[in-house]
């Protein structure tokens, strides 16, 4: 059984620089996670992002996101198809 590990970065800089431009769950490609499902949220609870097995380059409606801090929730179902439930937040600096 591969071990189930995952990492949630606190924050990212989408701004062309070619480091940090995503914000997504990291985890070893070890077959542990089959997929993982995010939601990110505005300070005021809007959705400004919501996919599968995707990550977010910081933009809404393909505009630049301002900056600041945003709520997120992610589930992911590891290879034994249990689902884990993180949230937290990012923050978006350019």
């Amino acid at each position: 059984n591969p071990n189930y590990e995952i990492f949630i970065p606190n924050s990212f800089t989408p701004n062309n620089d070619g480091e940090n431009e995503y914000f997504k769950p990291e985890f070893p490609q070890n077959g542990s996670v089959k997929s993982y499902y995010m939601i990110i949220y505005n300070q005021w609870g809007g959705i400004v992002f919501d996919a599968e097995n995707k990550e977010w380059d910081g933009d809404i409606n393909n505009n630049p996101a301002p900056l600041g801090t945003y709520s997120y929730s992610i589930n992911v179902t590891d290879f034994k198809n249990k689902i884990f439930h993180y949230t937290g937040t990012i923050h978006l600096l350019r």
